[in-house]
């Protein structure tokens, strides 16, 4: 017997509902860390070109207090019904990170959208000032709604500043390549007419996010920052007009500072490029979550004072032909004209000191010989300040340096060529 079966699809397409506002981390949100949400298309589609993803994670000490700073949301776009549109946005610590103990310091911690900041600066709401509930484990959840009423704005990123109180620090083991989860993030981007079911069609699509912050991100992103900051130096040092063998010595230095050595073991050094397969050494090795700031900081403070002075064309100090019965002399009109070349790398304040030696024939030594140098009387083989730069410049750059300033004093003296040494040294520092 044939019989037919058959069905009937039907092309509708149904927005989902949005999550109960105060039970944005349900159970089907710990189930994998994160979801993506269309509530509304805005007759444009499905839900794309959006981020979920946290960014710019970047870290470090202020006043004191250590602190981390991330991005979540989309990045926005200007435009759309600028009377109804807002952004929800509500952050959980996880039960690792809690503040019960007073950890973070809610005063100091900033959360702002990103609306508009290039007129304005961003409105900036301490932690302190965020709404609260309580969620099913009974745990505090931070909610705000940011109005964008009259910013012809829709959507737009969050920025989270979390600062840690340091004399209140408590020691979370947390292991890299985990994914430990540090703090739960939600985002929607609303209509406060869609909310209010009056039959209004919003523009632009409405739609949340929930994301988890882990260790594994902080950690990342010590490496992304160290990491960049290494490659943005050496790009400078190969593009200088250094010579090779002081490019060579620079990028050594670099890399070498670009080493975390964890000091518990001493025999073993995280290098590059392997730090980004061996970073677990300082997860592993620095159980608080907060230790990959300090090191960061100490890695990009070493990168930050690599420097290096060259002198490429010390001239010559040649004096005038005298006679032997004279007294003084000055350098010669070529010498006058020469130009001292020097090159710098990441030194913006330095000084030359000078030293000159005692002045000497095949047979004889010049009598009681001094200079003048900047109107001051120096010795033989004294070395004192003969130049000070005070310049914000770097690179290569030629310096004609007014020598009338370095004159010759002797006794009579029997007639002979006489020569001698001009030690010239770059210092750091004015």
């Amino acid at each position: 017997m044939i019989t037919t079966l058959s069905i009937k699809t039907l092309d509708i397409k149904a927005d989902a509902p949005a999550h109960n506002n105060e039970e944005v981390f349900n159970q089907d949100f710990f189930n994998n860390g994160e979801y993506v949400n269309q509530i509304y298309s805005s007759g444009k589609g499905n839900l794309n070109n959006y981020k979920n993803d946290i960014r710019n994670i970047n870290m470090g000490t202020d006043q004191g207090e250590k602190y981390f700073e991330i991005n979540y949301g989309s990045e926005g776009d200007s435009g759309g019904d600028d009377d109804n549109r807002y952004v929800n946005f509500q952050m959980e610590f996880s039960k690792a990170l809690r503040n019960n103990d007073k950890t973070i310091d809610g005063s100091k911690t900033k959360i702002y959208h990103n609306f508009d900041t290039i007129k304005k600066a961003p409105e900036k709401l301490p932690l302190s000032k965020m709404h609260t509930y309580k969620n099913i484990d009974g745990q505090t959840v931070y909610n705000f709604n940011f109005n964008l009423k009259g910013k012809d704005y829709h959507s737009g990123s969050i920025t989270i500043r979390l600062y840690f109180k340091t004399s209140n620090l408590i020691e979370n083991k947390f292991i890299y390549k985990t994914k430990e989860p540090l703090i739960y993030l939600y985002y929607k981007s609303g209509d406060y007419n869609y909310d209010d079911g009056k039959n209004y069609h919003p523009e632009h699509h409405i739609f949340e996010s929930a994301q988890t912050f882990t260790y594994d991100d902080l950690v990342n992103g010590m490496i992304k920052n160290v990491d960049n900051a290494r490659k943005n130096l050496n790009n400078q040092i190969y593009n200088s007009d250094l010579s090779k063998k002081y490019i060579d010595a620079l990028i050594k230095k670099s890399n070498s500072y670009s080493k975390y050595k964890e000091k518990r073991k001493s025999d073993y050094t995280l290098n590059y490029p392997d730090i980004t397969n061996n970073i677990h050494h300082i997860a592993y090795e620095n159980k608080n979550s907060l230790a990959v700031i300090p090191i960061q900081e100490d890695i990009l403070y070493k990168l930050s004072t690599i420097n290096l002075l060259e002198i490429n064309n010390a001239p010559n100090l040649i004096f005038n032909n005298a006679s032997s019965n004279s007294y003084q002399t000055s350098l010669s009109q070529n010498t006058l004209s020469a130009k001292m070349l020097i090159s710098k790398f990441n030194i913006s304040n330095f000084h030359i000191n000078i030293k000159l030696s005692s002045l000497k024939s095949d047979r004889n030594v010049l009598s009681n010989e001094s200079f003048i140098i900047n109107n001051q009387k120096v010795n033989p083989n004294q070395s004192i300040p003969y130049f000070i730069n005070k310049g914000s410049n770097n690179g290569e750059f030629n310096y004609n340096v007014n020598k009338n300033n370095i004159k010759l004093n002797f006794a009579p003296s029997p007639s002979g060529k006489y020569k001698g040494t001009a030690t010239w040294n770059l210092v750091d520092g004015p």
